[in-house]
């Protein structure tokens, strides 16, 4: 039996960079880095909302690590993409489960995809191979390491048993039942770089 997942790491962390016109905005971030490295004294939901409402604008950078990006890679060129921005509906929507993500995917169209359907069919891609064992920090060559089938406990104590002659439904479960969590605050922050570019974090932490 597997858990289904992916943990928050070093090796899941997307970049986003922060651009403004607003110049006050731009300040105070500056001014409260080390605040909201140190203290804590603000949720880091609530920081990125402010950011969108002050027309600030929220861009994704780029993953962090080689490994899971090449991995993502393997699945479509621009898995990364969207996964960075479910992150941003996660943190700053509060939206948690994936079915939900994928349909404010598709109402957004961030990717601007001439099918929206697109989003849906790529991201149970992305769980099903996280589910047949693609992880963060080794390389995945796209074959399974699991055989004949799935088992899977639910927090109901129910047992589920799924072949791969039923991949559809499979993924269908695997929609619908898999969520974003949350992290401790040390697995997202904010950082400048040497040209005072303002840049944030954040980590990913999928669950079953």
């Amino acid at each position: 039996m597997k858990t289904i997942g992916i943990g928050a790491d070093d090796n899941a962390k997307f970049v986003y960079q922060i651009v403004a016109n607003d110049g006050v905005l731009i300040k105070e971030i500056k001014d409260n880095l080390v605040v909201y490295e140190t203290e804590r004294k603000r949720d880091f939901r609530e920081v990125i909302w402010e950011i969108g409402q002050r027309e600030g604008q929220i861009k994704y950078h780029g993953l962090n690590n080689t490994i899971f990006k090449d991995n993502l890679v393997l699945l479509d060129s621009r898995m990364d993409e969207i996964i960075a921005e479910t992150l941003l509906y996660f943190y700053r929507d509060g939206i948690t489960k994936c079915s939900d993500l994928v349909k404010k995917l598709e109402e957004e169209n961030p990717l601007n995809f001439g099918n929206t359907q697109a989003y849906c069919y790529k991201f149970m891609r992305f769980l099903t191979s996280v589910a047949l064992g693609m992880r963060t920090d080794s390389v995945w060559t796209g074959k399974s390491d699991v055989n004949e089938g799935y088992t899977i406990l639910t927090k109901s104590g129910d047992i589920l048993s799924y072949n791969f002659f039923n991949k559809d439904y499979f993924e269908d479960y695997l929609l619908e039942n898999t969520e974003y969590e949350n992290v401790s605050s040390s697995g997202n922050n904010f950082f400048q770089d040497a040209e005072g570019k303002i840049y944030f974090v954040l980590s990913l932490q999928i669950h079953f």
